[in-house]
């Protein structure tokens, strides 16, 4: 039953370290997997549960469990979110240049034909700063 116990005490620890992420950003991280903490820590905390030795174990495990589901179950049911249709669209482009890629032209022409409201250039050397800086697509 040991087998079982140790990584219900991690996931435990993971899941209630989670909660620090707000001041230590490298615990953050573990609140990314909330879901996977509430199965792991329900199935071995039903385990340890039926145990008469790990009892307590086991019911301290569910609690955390149930932690998770409290803090994730509103993602699931809450209502979806609804978008006023009287606001104006906004469209993104997301591109990545390749700092080797030396076709400026294609891209710039690209751009212009999309015409989006915002563009994000990714991996951007100095020679794509000047093209773009030359085909005067800033502030449109």
């Amino acid at each position: 039953m040991i087998f079982v116990a140790i990584p219900a005490l991690l996931l435990a620890l993971a899941s209630v370290a989670a909660f620090f992420g707000r001041w230590v950003w490298w615990l953050d991280v573990l609140a990314n997997f909330r879901v996977q903490y509430l199965v792991g820590l329900l199935v071995l905390g039903l385990v340890l549960a039926t145990s008469t030795r790990w009892r307590r174990w086991g019911y301290l495990t569910l609690v955390v469990g149930v932690v998770n589901l409290v803090v994730i179950l509103p993602l699931y049911l809450g209502a979806p979110a609804t978008v006023d249709p009287a606001l104006p669209d906004l469209r993104v482009m997301n591109f990545n240049l390749l700092s080797s890629n030396e076709s400026f032209g294609e891209v710039i022409d690209y751009i212009e034909l999309v015409n989006p409201d915002l563009v994000i250039l990714h991996e951007a050397s100095r020679p794509w700063e000047v093209a773009v800086d030359a085909a005067d697509l800033a502030m449109r």
